[in-house]
């Protein structure tokens, strides 16, 4: 009996303890995304038979102290073909820096007449830097060769 009275509060300090870094993460969540909402919701064609929306704007640390911003999107194929969202996305901060988004987890094909939704990860962002924009382009090597897409200001 004394076993399961010690379980009880063990599980129910854990769940307050939950809860109240939990509330703590998401308010910061909130704060970090707060300049991005105006923009949720926003599409362009990224060619004539895919459109992007931006669904959402996301912050968390990594481990090594910088910041990683996921992008969450979603791909409509307006086409009769099945259309592919590769992994030429790219972020831009307001120094004109960019950075590349994850290929494993930005990318992926679209069946024709549905949409899709990518988390487009974007990894080691300098703490203080601020996403400006969002871009298309073939890789980070290939200095100014991109198409912006959507512009946070």
């Amino acid at each position: 009996m004394k076993t399961m009275s010690i379980a009880a509060v063990l599980l129910i300090s854990a769940i307050l303890i939950y809860g109240c870094c939990g509330a703590t993460y998401s308010e910061a969540e909130k704060k970090a995304a707060e300049p991005y909402v105006k923009f949720y919701g926003m599409e362009k064609e990224i060619s004539s038979t895919m459109k992007l929306k931006f669904d959402k704007y996301k912050e968390s640390t990594g481990s090594d102290g910088t910041k990683d911003v996921t992008l969450t999107l979603t791909a409509t194929n307006m086409g009769t073909e099945e259309e592919n969202l590769g992994s030429a996305l790219f972020i831009s901060d307001e120094q004109g820096r960019n950075y590349e988004a994850n290929p494993f987890l930005c990318s992926g094909s679209v069946n024709p007449g549905l949409a899709k939704q990518f988390d487009c990860k974007f990894l080691e962002i300098p703490p203080t830097s601020k996403i400006v924009t969002l871009k298309f382009g073939d890789s980070i090597f290939n200095k100014g060769q991109y198409t912006e897409i959507f512009r946070f200001e």
